[in-house]
């Protein structure tokens, strides 16, 4: 074998020579040969990661029940304890009282306790003693029956009862002491002719007054027109009949039941400054304690309506007074009217009126009836006090319509189409395109010419334009009767078209136009032959 020659000039070159041929394994010794370069095996280098930072080996008991312990909640029990906790019960009191012992105890089926007094009671019954047990009645024994003798009356403690027939039975020395005491039968005299009644005895004389001109007892007859010295106090009772109570004077009450014939009244206070006179119309206009205020009733003012009656009686103002709500009002001037008018609270303050006011301002309350017309003693029957009429007045050419709070407001017809009053309607313009007097074979239109920035209606026109009759009215279609277009009415066109009549009378070579159609140019481009008597609009 071939050697090959290597040549080294040094002892650092063979070093280095040497050096650069050494082993893993080489190195791997030459690394352990020095401290603290022990060697771990794979195994031990997976063990050695499995182990927390800071455990210790094998920790003993003492260690491991100290390092539980240190952590809250962690009290150990010792034997002992854990020995007394295993024999209390679930759910155990401490040092329960008396009371909840017995609480407890009687909760369960069967428990009920006795008190020291039926303990008592129970120990005094014999073992098997029976309920009301009889050994004989009477020295009989089995199922016994009464027999006379049994009993005395001292027996049922009713020593003083004597068994008498109804006929026979007396009464107390009470009662026939008060009998003794009464009057007698009384025997009826008429001695005499004059001087009082007088009793004697069993006798009773009334002088003969017949015979004196007094009358005597055969004058004697039922009041029927009895008259009270004071007031009538029914103490709970009733009144109660099938005839009238006819009374001339007031009658005061919190309730009526029943059939009433007179007005009814209500008391109010005068708040209108002035004296009110007797028939005046007022309104209610507050209350001040338990008092109603009132004022003159104003048809078209707001504040002064509805009316709720008619003055009873002249009131000087801050005084009290009485207001006819209901019924009549008697002995009033009631000459300015007719009997059988109707009355309005009038617009001019407290007054009535036969002729309903007019005005959106003024609401129409019907107050009242004349029953009689006379200067002193009319009489006036009061009735629909505090309402109005339920449709109110409308001013001139307006109407009705509900508004945001769905209620009628009065609103006047503006813009294109007015209406006036009597039912007329006026359209100004369609769709911007104005409309002149339209009569029968004119144009619609500004003029006599179509207008040149006149556009195409759109939508469908139907009913009459003053008065002319419109078929329904298509875009681009004729107005007039019907839908062909009559001989000298246009419909309107677009932008800069012309007015075409369709008689050619004096017309040189025009044909007669009997339809008109609009239509785009590509559709125009499309028809072969156009049709002479028909115009062709480009839109």
């Amino acid at each position: 074998m071939a050697t090959e020659r290597v040549g080294i000039h040094s002892f650092a070159e063979l070093e280095a020579s040497i050096g650069n041929a050494k082993t893993a394994a080489d190195v791997k010794t030459a690394y352990e040969s020095n401290a603290n370069t022990n060697e771990f095996s794979d195994s031990e280098q997976s063990k050695l990661a499995g182990v927390e930072a800071g455990a210790e080996v094998n920790p003993t008991d003492a260690q491991i029940k100290t390092a539980y312990e240190n952590n809250a909640n962690t009290n150990a029990f010792t034997d002992a304890e854990k020995s007394k906790l295993t024999g209390i019960a679930s759910g155990a009191e401490v040092n329960p009282t008396a009371s909840a012992i017995k609480t407890s105890y009687e909760s369960n089926a069967n428990t009920n306790a006795f008190t020291d007094a039926e303990q008592t009671k129970l120990s005094g019954i014999t073992a098997g003693a029976e309920v009301n047990a009889v050994d004989s009645v009477f020295g009989r024994t089995g199922s016994v029956t009464a027999q006379s003798g049994d009993y005395t009356k001292s027996d049922v403690a009713l020593g003083n009862v004597d068994n008498t027939s109804d006929a026979n039975k007396p009464i107390s020395t009470a009662t026939q002491t008060a009998l003794d005491a009464k009057q007698g039968d009384i025997t009826l005299t008429t001695t005499g002719t004059s001087g009082v009644a007088t009793l004697v005895g069993d006798t009773l004389n009334i002088p003969n007054y017949a015979s004196g001109g007094g009358g005597g007892i055969a004058a004697v007859v039922d009041d029927t027109t009895p008259q009270l010295g004071g007031n009538l106090d029914l103490n709970t009772y009733d009144i109660t009949g099938t005839g009238d109570i006819n009374i001339t004077g007031t009658v005061t009450s919190n309730d009526f039941i029943g059939d009433l014939n007179g007005a009814v009244r209500f008391n109010a206070k005068n708040q209108s400054g002035a004296t009110l006179l007797k028939g005046k119309v007022v309104s209610i206009t507050g209350v001040s304690g338990n008092e109603t205020l009132v004022d003159l009733a104003d048809a078209d003012d707001a504040s002064a309506r509805p009316a709720f009656g008619l003055v009873y009686a002249d009131a000087n103002n801050n005084a009290g007074c009485e207001v006819v709500t209901l019924g009549n009002l008697i002995d009033v001037n009631t000459s300015a009217f007719l009997e059988g008018d109707t009355l309005y609270v009038s617009t001019s303050a407290g007054e009535l009126t036969a002729t309903a006011p007019t005005g959106e301002a003024a609401e129409i309350q019907n107050i009242g009836k004349v029953i009689r017309s006379h200067a002193t003693a009319g009489i006036i029957r009061v009735g629909g006090a505090g309402r109005a009429n339920a449709t109110p007045n409308l001013d001139s050419a307006k109407m009705f319509l509900g508004n945001a709070s769905n209620q009628s407001a009065s609103v006047a017809m503006s813009g294109d189409v007015t209406i006036d009053n009597t039912g007329i309607t006026t359209v100004g313009t369609i769709n911007s395109v104005a409309v002149a007097t339209v009569t029968s074979g004119a144009a619609l239109g500004a003029t006599s010419n179509q207008d040149s920035t006149a556009t195409i209606l759109s939508g469908d026109l139907t009913g009459t334009v003053n008065s002319v009759a419109v078929a329904t009215v298509t875009s681009g279609a004729a107005l007039g009767a019907t839908a062909t277009q009559p001989n000298d009415n246009v419909s309107t066109l677009t932008n800069d078209a012309y007015y075409v009549p369709s008689n050619t009378t004096g017309v040189t070579g025009a044909d007669i136009i009997t339809n008109m159609i609009s239509l785009t140019q590509l559709e125009y481009d499309a028809i072969t032959t156009p049709d002479a008597s028909t115009l062709y609009i480009i839109a």
